[in-house]
């Protein structure tokens, strides 16, 4: 499906670049702590794609936006590949992150109205699946080339534009057919009927639970795939850019596992299992660093991994169970504008905290953060289901085909 394909593509980029840095600090000639800025251009960008830009894609649809996200790409990538300094990756990585942040929210939304269409209520998993699997593959494929001889830091790059350019002709086609466009008139109207619950109260809470969970499950993600490779290679003398990519490959490639394993639990299930391997994670984290033990930090980053796949398809489901088809690229907007939050955030905070303190004092900080942080977002999951339960209030996804068959009606 072009929607899935375009999500894929869009969040290939997006970590491609972690096993890189390395590789560009040697050539630049910048710190390890100034990694930590070129990845915070990521997340700002991401918001830029998530919450700036909501209006206007309203307004052009779905299938447009998704076109102008994989523009992004071959803007990103081409910028990867050229750049004459690290500022140069620091733009890149806040295009890259435009592309993201509209991939998530709007790709998102798409992929989940096709599958409703069909009758089928797995479209927040498949979307959840697609940016996955792209954060998976980009790490991997990047520390592939980094080590060939040929354009170690730019044959990726210009090979990751000349796919996003392919699925953008396939989207400007699918645009020209009239398919996936956003489920509201010109006008920026919904033209299905709202079919939120009637408590506005029982809709915040839902979000508020869905958004704590994102946010709790995705910081010792974002701490492999920031700083992950240079620790690798300063700190236990791993040199090979393919185990700094394979590192962030294990956190991904464990989310679709998780995802794949899960897909057919309930969002109670797949939430509350994420913040328990979150938890280990974070551990676990803190003991690799702290003995500069290699598997351990692999053990890690899969079990970080598996947190932030599983919290991303449960807070996905959760907030269409709340949300309508009309509003739902907002919905995902808010839910990965926090998630990036938590993840950008923690970087920012480690990139800081590195500057004052030793590697290990960082990584504890940040375990104690994720401990305290996924102890309340249990407290919230718990109160949500025990609330639930005393009024027997539905948490199923909306069949889409009912919401425009009524739309017919009306």
């Amino acid at each position: 499906m072009v929607p899935a394909a375009a999500i894929f593509v869009g969040f290939l980029l997006s970590n491609m670049a972690s096993p890189v840095y390395p590789l560009w600090q040697d050539e630049l000639g910048y710190s390890a702590a100034f990694t930590t800025v070129i990845f915070s251009g990521y997340p700002v960008g991401v918001f830029v794609g998530l919450l700036g830009l909501g209006r206007l894609i309203d307004r052009i649809g779905w299938a447009r936006a998704l076109a102008a996200a994989l523009a992004c790409c071959v803007i990103g990538a081409s910028i990867f590949a050229a750049a004459p300094s690290p500022w140069w990756l620091l733009a890149a990585r806040f295009v890259s992150g435009i592309a993201a942040g509209i991939c998530a929210s709007c790709g998102a939304a798409a992929v989940t109205e096709s599958f409703e269409r069909r009758g089928s209520r797995a479209g927040p998993s498949v979307a959840g699946l697609s940016i996955s699997a792209g954060l998976a593959c980009g790490p991997l494929l990047g520390g592939i080339f980094a080590d060939l001889p040929l354009w170690p830091t730019q044959l990726i790059f210009v090979m990751e534009a000349a796919l996003a350019a392919v699925i953008g002709v396939l989207v400007i086609t699918m645009t020209r057919s009239g398919g996936s466009a956003s489920p509201r008139h010109h006008d920026g109207h919904a033209r299905i009927p709202d079919d939120t619950p009637a408590d506005p109260e029982r809709r915040r809470q839902v979000l508020t639970a869905a958004c704590a969970l994102a946010f709790s499950s995705g910081i010792t993600c974002a701490i492999y795939m920031s700083i992950g490779s240079g620790f690798l290679r300063d700190t236990l003398g791993t040199t090979s850019t393919t185990a700094a990519g394979l590192l962030v490959f294990l956190v991904f490639a464990s989310a679709v596992s998780g995802q794949l394993l899960f897909a057919r639990a309930s969002w109670t299930a797949q939430g509350g299992t994420a913040l328990a391997v979150g938890a280990i994670a974070a551990a676990a984290l803190v003991v690799g660093v702290a003995t500069s033990t290699a598997w351990v930090l692999f053990v890690s980053a899969s079990f970080s991994g598996a947190a932030q796949g599983l919290a991303q398809i449960a807070g996905l489901s959760m907030v269409r169970s709340v949300t309508n088809l009309a509003r739902l690229r907002g919905g995902y907007a808010l839910f990965n504008a926090v998630s990036y939050l938590g993840g950008g955030g923690s970087v920012l905070v480690a990139g800081g905290l590195l500057t004052f303190t030793a590697m290990g004092t960082t990584m504890v900080i940040l375990a104690v953060s994720v401990g305290v942080l996924t102890a309340m977002s249990a407290v919230m999951l718990a109160t949500l289901v025990r609330t639930r339960n005393q009024s027997g209030t539905s948490m199923s996804i909306p069949d889409a085909r009912s919401e425009h068959s009524t739309s017919r009606t009306s």
